[in-house]
């Protein structure tokens, strides 16, 4: 297997799964606020990322295309949902929400996948999902709280996913297109709306409102170059670092309640990403 590939693929993940910590740094600032910040500071950044890669005129091209930009405003209307729900949340101590969102994540994908791309639906991918399922409900009805902030993140990351599945664009420039459409409103928002911009009142907060567009930036770059390299399905397995790592940060760094009744919900979860797993790599010896 490529070296490069597994180093940048497991960077990208271990990075995402440590980002509350980031987020969390900026606690006390509107969640919108951090959420238009990281539009137009990921902008600049691929912006700049494009130009280094001579990419630009495929840009121009894409913004020409109307199916192309009309899917992907649909994408960016999902993935700034995703963004505004994943900071609030954090910020708000629900990072194990976070954690649940993103464990659910992949067997949605596969669900849609089924019922949408009509791809095939294996057996262990129906229990997999039943038991995702599960783990769900037991945590609707026993806590008496249904967990929509983790539905949510789920059901925005994948359907993003799936937008972007249908768009026959590169991964880079269809992310930097879906930057570009959020900049202006985002630099509307700051300097023209908001009360407050973020770079009046404390040189910190500003550094990390910047900064947010970097540690948007880095772990999808590495990503991109990481899944180039190395086979999808190990991608699947590997993905499951970042809501893991999120669980140990909740649990352990900010104490988030863990009981009894949130352990069952997990385990139900955490069977369906075994049984995931099991599926992948029985597809992955059968393709060997």
């Amino acid at each position: 297997m490529n070296t490069a590939g597994l180093v940048f693929t497991v960077s990208s993940f271990l990075i995402w799964g440590l980002v509350p910590i980031y987020w969390k740094l900026l606690k006390g600032t509107s969640a919108f606020l951090i959420v238009n910040h990281r539009a137009v500071w990921t902008a600049t950044i691929l912006l700049i990322f494009l130009g280094v890669r001579k990419k630009i005129p495929s840009l121009i091209e894409t913004f020409k295309d109307r199916k192309k930009i009309l899917s992907l405003l649909l994408s960016t209307a999902c993935i700034s949902t995703n963004w505004g729900i994943f900071v609030w949340t954090v910020n708000a101590d629900k990072i194990l929400d976070t954690s649940l969102g993103y464990y659910i994540n992949p067997l949605l994908n596969v669900l849609f996948g089924a019922t949408i791309l009509k791809e095939k639906f294996s057996k262990i991918q129906f229990i997999a999902i039943l038991s995702a399922s599960i783990g769900v409900l037991i945590m609707a009805f026993a806590h008496g709280d249904f967990p929509w902030i983790a539905l949510s993140l789920a059901g925005t990351f994948g359907l993003y996913g799936l937008v972007r599945k249908m768009i026959p664009v590169s991964s880079d420039v269809g992310l930097t297109t879906e930057s570009v459409v959020l900049f202006l409103p985002a630099l509307i928002y700051i300097f023209g709306i908001s009360s407050d911009s973020g770079f009046t009142s404390d040189a910190r907060i500003a550094m990390l409102l910047v900064g947010g567009g970097f540690i948007t930036t880095i772990p999808l770059l590495l990503y991109l170059e990481g899944v180039r390299r190395i086979p999808y399905s190990t991608v699947g397995i590997l993905q499951f670092l970042t809501p893991t790592t999120t669980f140990l940060i909740a649990v352990f760094i900010y104490k988030e309640s863990f009981g009894a009744k949130q352990l069952i919900s997990f385990s139900f979860i955490w069977l369906a990403v075994i049984i995931y797993i099991i599926d992948i790599s029985i597809l992955k010896r059968t393709k060997a």
